[in-house]
């Protein structure tokens, strides 16, 4: 696998609270329907005020080589607190199929920090 961009906020860069978390399982049937969750904030939460907030969570997968990647799902946060000290733990849930083995890439944009990405490889059984 490639290593991500500069620009691109991971975990060995930033704290959780900025890098997207992907939960499903790593091996998954051809063809079958299965969960993924994509979160973004600790247990601490991130900050959700007009000044500081994340504005999208998106889900892609891609091909083992990399060269076709399909948007699973986008999230669109547009509604934040005026208060400073606001937090909200921000997460999706996906249902999806795939038919052969691959990568999915979590894609999060917060207005201060700008993107952070997760990647997580999954099995096609």
């Amino acid at each position: 696998m490639t290593k991500s961009p500069s620009y691109l906020q991971t975990a060995e860069r930033k704290t959780r609270s900025h890098t997207p978390v992907i939960e499903c399982p790593d091996k998954v049937e051809a063809d079958k329907i299965f969960q993924i969750k994509i979160s973004l904030g600790d247990s601490t939460g991130h900050p959700d005020t007009n000044e500081h907030h994340v504005r999208r969570l998106s889900l892609y997968y891609s091909d083992s080589d990399g060269k076709t990647v399909r948007q699973i799902t986008g999230v669109e946060f547009q509604s934040h607190s005026p208060g400073k000290d606001a937090l909200s733990r921000y997460e999706t849930i996906v249902d999806a199929k795939i038919t052969e083995s691959g990568i999915l890439h979590a894609m999060a944009y917060c207005n201060v920090h700008g993107l952070a990405e997760a990647i997580r490889q999954i099995t096609v059984t």
